[in-house]
């Protein structure tokens, strides 16, 4: 149980961090494509190539390193030492692989309050306090800028711009629920900021990345103009970025199965598909090569509209879209559905028929 606590728990620093880290994203790329993306792009296929590497890592790991190289050492410096001066300790400096983004880590063990210096390249250095509660409820305080994104209900951050150590701190113990706080041992932090990066990940995952309205308070917030090419390019990347990740875990999940050797899996690979409900729609289109759409009765195939406006049309879902288009084709051209696979999305399995 308390090392459930200490995992739901975790999500406090490191979802901040999805957030800033989203933040930081949006804001490189609204100023690299500029205030007039109508005039000066031809459609979505070249606003989608500015866009590449535009969606943040969906997972994380902390290398450690012997010493972070600051963009402001003498603000970085002078955050560490004020913590020590307020009892807290150094856990170590870490790279956050694959973002460009780095951390020193310190916590104070009597009180268990975290502490984390970070920097990133767009955004400098900045200070976050973080707890996590027994009861699950998760406080961050930060002197970082604020985010247009919505958080998790259980996740409060407290943002702060331009405070000092000492003011965050002095508000943080001053405002902080009085209920127990869950203990992380020092080398235990990695895995457990790791997993909390994740939940936190995962919370923006399965609301498909940043909603529209998120998108154009940030665009406004910098003055930027909002378009509906740029609306439907982000939540694309997103889609596309989503399911690629289901797709490397559904991968790991399946050849863990009873029966799915080595050998089986290497003759195989280039041609297994999976088909989950969380597909992005420009994957399954890719996937149904005929244009369909469907009558009022579910029951006719037509060449009329790609397979994702269809799903759109007919609340359908990816893995009933494709079991009807798949029936649809030629017998020595269907795919062989080979099995499924439960976790991390339910997911069909389909083996592409070898080509002529």
């Amino acid at each position: 149980m308390k090392l459930f606590l200490i995992i739901v728990g975790a999500v406090v620093t490191a979802f901040a961090l999805c957030l800033l880290m989203l933040a930081l994203w949006l804001r490189g790329m609204a100023r690299k494509l500029g205030v007039s993306l109508g005039e000066k792009l031809s459609g979505l296929a070249e606003l989608a190539e500015k866009m590449q590497g535009a969606v943040p890592p969906l997972r994380v790991k902390l290398r450690p390193v012997e010493s972070v190289e600051w963009i402001e050492p003498e603000k970085a410096e002078a955050f560490t030492e004020e913590l020590k001066g307020a009892e807290f300790e150094e856990i170590g400096d870490f790279e956050v692989e694959p973002s460009p983004a780095t951390m020193r880590a310190l916590h104070h063990p009597a009180e268990g309050i975290h502490a984390a210096v970070q920097q990133h390249p767009q955004a400098g250095v900045w200070l976050s306090l973080f707890a996590r509660f027994e009861d699950g409820e998760k406080l961050t305080y930060t002197n970082a800028f604020e985010t247009p994104f919505e958080r998790a209900k259980d996740n409060v951050v407290r943002v702060h711009p331009g405070a000092t150590t000492q003011e965050l701190l002095s508000r943080f113990r001053a405002e902080r629920p009085a209920k127990p706080i869950v203990r992380v041992p020092r080398d235990e932090f990695p895995a457990f900021f790791e997993r909390a990066y994740a939940e936190g990940m995962d919370w923006m995952i399965a609301r498909g990345g940043p909603t529209e309205d998120e998108i154009r308070r940030h665009c406004e917030s910098k003055g930027k103009e909002l378009t509906p090419a740029l609306v439907t390019a982000v939540r694309g990347r997103w889609a596309n970025s989503i399911d690629e990740f289901y797709n490397e875990q559904l991968r790991e999940r399946y050849m863990a199965e009873p029966g799915v050797s080595a050998a089986r899996w290497e003759q195989i690979r280039d041609r297994v598909v999976f088909v989950h409900d969380r597909m992005a729609p420009s994957r399954l289109e890719e996937l149904c090569e005929q244009e369909y759409d469907e009558e009022e009765d579910g029951d006719g195939l037509y060449d009329t509209r790609p397979a994702g406006s269809s799903l759109a049309a007919s609340n359908a879902t990816p893995r009933q879209v494709f079991a009807r288009f798949n029936t649809s084709r030629p017998r020595n051209q269907r795919y062989e559905k080979i099995g499924e696979v439960a976790e991390p999305v339910a997911a069909d399995v389909y083996l592409a028929p070898e080509e002529e």
